[in-house]
């Protein structure tokens, strides 16, 4: 590899450009091969421009889940937690790689593209289960009526926004620190329900959850509802009905 005969600085000029202007075609492979040596240099900086420069070119496999139209940026929940799902693994493996060793990304190595691909179709499985896990719980969808406390809960979440700035209840702080330590796809849900915005909407140009999330109805419901129950579990149950 030509790389390897150039000094240190000048391969890290290759394989990192400090300016678009000064880069030259550098194979994905080739930047997980010198990643990978800086384990053995113990050289942070040089590994977390390396690092950078990789996850680069792995993100690019998968299609952003932001779309921005009518000077609104939406985002397909399925789309995030897709690729949200890959990069974690991905990562890891890297982490694990640098602290002692993991053969898992010798394929990086060889094919990225290839294992990069079967990355988004195992994540694209993963994360559709799970789609479909959460929405054979939601009740509205299997005949049955939906809880009466969660339903109560989730009106009493948006009740609790009418709190002004200047005079922000405790029952509303409470709820905040709670919703702050959900996971991401329930923080968002929640979050919207604390601002009134509904599940679903019949005019087109009205906000909702399902809209705003690109998920069906039926998805957002489920994970409101999911959202709704890990905050009573943190606040203790019952506290928001």
């Amino acid at each position: 590899m030509a790389l390897l005969s150039l000094d240190i600085d000048e391969r890290m000029a290759r394989l990192c450009p400090t300016a678009p202007s000064h880069a030259t075609p550098v194979s994905p492979e080739a930047l997980v091969y010198f990643m990978r040596e800086e384990r053995r240099a113990n050289h942070e900086s040089r590994f977390n421009r390396l690092y950078t420069a990789v996850m680069k070119h792995y993100l690019s496999f998968f299609r952003s889940p932001d779309r921005q139209g009518e000077g609104v940026i939406r985002t397909d929940g399925a789309l995030e937690d897709l690729r949200r799902h890959a990069v974690d693994r991905f990562v890891e493996k890297i982490r694990k790689d640098r602290a002692e060793g993991d053969d898992r990304l010798d394929i990086y190595e060889i094919r990225f593209g290839l294992a990069a691909a079967k990355d988004r179709s195992s994540a694209r499985k993963a994360v559709y289960r799970l789609l479909d896990r959460e929405e054979a719980l939601n009740p509205l969808e299997d005949g049955r009526e939906a809880s009466a406390e969660v339903e109560a809960a989730a009106a009493r979440l948006s009740e609790l926004s009418g709190a002004t700035k200047n005079d922000v209840s405790d029952d509303l702080k409470r709820v905040l620190v709670a919703i702050d330590t959900l996971p991401e796809k329930y923080r968002r849900v929640a979050t919207m329900t604390l601002n009134s915005i509904p599940i679903e909407a019949k005019d087109a140009n009205t906000p909702s959850i399902s809209g705003l999330l690109g998920c069906t109805p039926k998805t957002a419901r489920a994970r409101r509802d999911r959202a709704v129950e890990l905050i009573q579990l943190a606040l203790g149950l019952g506290d928001l009905t």
